[in-house]
C-alpha cells in the first residue's frame, strides 16, 4: 500500500518524492508452524479419547484418514456415505458468511471399516453419524496428555495433507481430497528430500563415454593428505584412542607482530584536508 502510493505521487501527481529503497524496509517472513502429528501420536490420542468419548475418538480418527474439518464431520450422513465406492460426501464450510457446499473425500480401508461399524448402529438415514459431544474439552485433555499443547484439531488435517504429500508427490491429489480452490495451497504440503534429488538427477543421460567416476573417500586418514610443499601430514593416536593431525613445523620466519600493529602514516594531503 505504500509502495502504491509512493509510485502514484512520483507518476501520476508529480511530487518530487525521494527514492526508497524497498529491499530494506522489507518485514521478515513468519516462519511456518510445524505441528503435525506422527502415527504413534495420533495412535495415543486416538487410545485416550476412547476412554472419555468413543464418537470422538472415531471423529479423530477419521480426520487423521481423510483430512476433513471438524465441522465436516458434523454433516456425515448415512446416506451420504458410499461404502462400495469409497466414498463419504460432507458439506464444506471455511467461512461464516460462505454457502454450504458439497465435498466428496476418498476413503482408505481403515476408514471404510470404521464407517461400516457406526452404520451398523445408525436408525435414521437423516441424523449424522457422530455425535460432537464435549469434544473441545475431551480434545483439550488429549493433547495435554500426549506432550502436545499447541495442536489444533485443524492440524489433523494439515497432518493427513503432509501424509498424503510423502507418500504421492502428486499436489492434485492433494487437492481433490482437500477441496483446495487453488493448487498453490497444495503445494505446501509436498516436500522434496535430497534422496529424491539425487535420484532425479541421476536419470540425465551421460553426454560423453571417457569420463572416470572415481570412488569417494570416506576418511581423510585412509588415504595420504598431500601438504603444501610436499611435506605430508601425520596422524597420531592419543591416549584416549583419539586420531589428531599433525604437521612438522616449517622454516618460515612469522612475522613481526610489531610490524603488522604499526599505524599508517598519512600524507601531507591527508594532514591537511582532515
Amino acid at each position: 500500500m505504500l509502495r502504491a502510493m509512493h509510485i502514484r505521487a512520483r507518476d501520476v501527481w508529480e511530487h518530487p518524492v525521494r527514492p526508497i529503497k524497498w529491499g530494506l524496509h522489507r518485514l521478515e517472513a513468519r516462519k511456518k508452524k510445524d505441528n503435525t502429528l506422527n502415527a504413534v501420536e495420533a495412535r495415543s490420542a486416538v487410545l485416550l479419547a476412547r476412554t472419555k468419548n468413543r464418537d470422538v475418538a472415531d471423529c479423530i480418527e477419521l480426520s487423521f484418514y481423510t483430512g476433513v474439518r471438524q465441522n465436516e464431520l458434523m454433516t456425515v450422513l448415512p446416506s451420504r456415505v458410499n461404502l462400495a465406492a469409497r466414498t463419504m460426501v460432507v458439506l464444506a464450510k471455511r467461512k461464516a458468511k460462505q454457502e454450504w457446499r458439497e465435498r466428496t473425500v476418498y476413503l482408505n480401508t481403515v476408514a471404510v471399516a470404521l464407517l461400516a461399524e457406526r452404520l451398523e448402529n445408525s436408525i435414521n438415514d437423516l441424523e449424522p453419524i457422530f455425535r460432537f459431544k464435549n469434544g473441545r474439552k475431551i480434545w483439550d485433555w488429549v493433547r495435554h496428555q500426549i506432550g502436545r499443547l499447541k495442536v489444533t484439531w485443524h492440524d489433523l488435517r494439515h497432518t493427513h495433507a503432509s501424509l498424503l504429500g510423502d507418500a504421492t508427490k502428486d499436489p492434485f491429489v492433494i487437492q481433490r481430497q482437500l477441496g483446495h480452490t487453488h493448487v498453490q495451497t497444495s503445494m505446501n504440503y509436498i516436500h522434496t528430500a535430497d534422496s529424491r534429488m539425487v535420484e532425479a538427477v541421476e536419470a540425465l543421460p551421460a553426454l560423453t563415454d571417457d569420463r572416470k567416476v572415481r570412488p569417494l573417500r570416506e576418511t581423510a586418514l585412509e588415504q595420504t593428505i598431500a601438504a603444501p610443499e610436499g611435506q605430508n601430514i601425520e596422524a597420531e593416536k592419543g591416549s584416549a584412542g583419539e586420531t589428531t593431525l599433525t604437521a612438522p613445523p616449517t622454516s618460515k620466519k612469522l612475522p613481526d607482530c610489531r610490524v603488522l600493529m604499526r599505524p599508517k602514516r598519512r600524507s601531507v594531503n591527508e594532514a591537511l584536508y582532515r
